[in-house]
C-alpha cells in the first residue's frame, strides 16, 4: 500500500466515525428525550396523587359550597362573621380554616395549571368542577365575593377561564382554546 491508499483508507475511516458519532448522538438524544418525557409523566402522576390526598381533606368543605342549602347554612353564616368581623370560639375559626384550606387547594391548581405547566387536562379533569361551581354565574355571590377580596390570583383565573368553565359545565368538556389572554 502507498500512501494515497493509506490516506484514502483514513479519509474513509474517518467519514465512518463522524457518521457514528452522529448516529450515536442521535440514538442518544432519542433515548434521552424518551426518558425525560417518561420521569416527567411520572412525577405528574406522583403530584396529582398527592394531589388526591389534600382532595380527600377538603371535599367536604367542597361539598358544603356545592349544595346549595349546605352552602346557605353553614358557608353564608360564617362568611357574613368574616365581613361583620364578629369571628368567636373555636368552631368558627376551624370552619374559616377548613374554607381556607379548600380555596388555597383549588388556588395550587390554578398554579400548577398557569406557571408549571403540569399535565393541564389531568387537572381540568380532576378538580375543575368544583372551581365550576364555585364560579357558577348568580349563585355563591357570598363566596365569590370572598375569593375576589382575599384569593385575587384565583378569582382572576376564574375569570380568565370563564369561558372555559361554562363550556365545561354544559358538555363537561374542557376547551383550553376559549381561554381569555387577558382580562
Amino acid at each position: 500500500m502507498n500512501w494515497n491508499d493509506w490516506a484514502n483508507l483514513a479519509n474513509t475511516v474517518g467519514t465512518l466515525s463522524a457518521v457514528l458519532t452522529v448516529l450515536a448522538l442521535i440514538v442518544g438524544g432519542v433515548f434521552a428525550l424518551t426518558r425525560y418525557r417518561r420521569e416527567v409523566r411520572l412525577r405528574a402522576a406522583d403530584l396529582l396523587l398527592k394531589m388526591e390526598e389534600e382532595y380527600r381533606a377538603v371535599v367536604r368543605t367542597c361539598l358544603d359550597f356545592e349544595f346549595l342549602d349546605r352552602y346557605q347554612h353553614i358557608i353564608v353564616p360564617l362568611l357574613q362573621k368574616v365581613e361583620n368581623g364578629t369571628m368567636q370560639g373555636r368552631e368558627d375559626i376551624e370552619s374559616l380554616a377548613r374554607l381556607d384550606r379548600c380555596l388555597r387547594f383549588f388556588f395550587l391548581c390554578t398554579v400548577l395549571n398557569a406557571d408549571l405547566k403540569v399535565e393541564e387536562t389531568a387537572i381540568a379533569r380532576a378538580y375543575y368542577y368544583y372551581i365550576c361551581v364555585l364560579a357558577e354565574p348568580g349563585k355563591r355571590s357570598e363566596l365569590q365575593a370572598y375569593i375576589g377580596k382575599y384569593y385575587a390570583r384565583l378569582n382572576s383565573w376564574m375569570k380568565r377561564h370563564k369561558r372555559c368553565v361554562d363550556e365545561y359545565r354544559k358538555t363537561g368538556d374542557w376547551d383550553w382554546t376559549l381561554v381569555m389572554d387577558e382580562l
